[in-house]
């Protein structure tokens, strides 16, 4: 009898972790396809198809944003984009992204090819997860983007 406790103690323990981490795995899962979705919307512009993406607390507040984001001219391209990590917390998640962008400003003369890390914060409402996306600082991503110019030129020797 004491065999048979032993048994069944065993098998329930290992079925219940074994069920903690598929449903880890299905969460990784559906995350990892929620911003492969969000970033493929991006790549074709597709700002109507962003904002289903947006958590849906901030979407009243980023929606103009986005919004004036179709009616400007675009002057770049996301051509490829690569999901470095996930972490999950819960509901909350951290997703590490490598985006590289084509720019082509006139005052760039040639068009410029720009690797970033984007670090993006999700949360899950319901059974989905959105991204908790705020508007740009126009200042910050200009000095951001000026201060990899600086250590570019350093690399090329200048």
């Amino acid at each position: 009898m004491r065999i048979i406790y032993i048994y069944l103690m065993t098998f329930f323990i290992v079925s219940c972790a074994t069920q903690h981490i598929t449903s880890s795995l299905n969460e990784e899962d559906a995350l990892s396809e929620r911003v492969k979705l969000f970033w493929e919307a991006k790549q074709k512009n597709d700002w109507n198809a962003v904002k289903e993406f947006v958590d849906p607390d901030l979407r009243e507040e980023i929606i103009p944003y986005l919004d004036s984001l179709k009616n400007k001219l675009n002057m770049s391209e996301i051509i490829s984009y690569n999901i470095e990590e996930l972490r999950i917390d819960g509901g909350n998640a951290t997703v590490i992204t490598k985006v590289t962008i084509k720019l082509t400003h006139p005052f760039l003369g040639s068009p410029r090819i720009l690797e970033q890390t984007v670090r993006d914060e999700w949360v899950k409402r319901g059974s989905s997860w959105y991204m908790m996306m705020v508007k740009p600082d126009l200042a910050k991503t200009l000095e951001d983007f000026l201060k990899r110019g600086k250590e570019v030129n350093r690399k090329g020797g200048d």
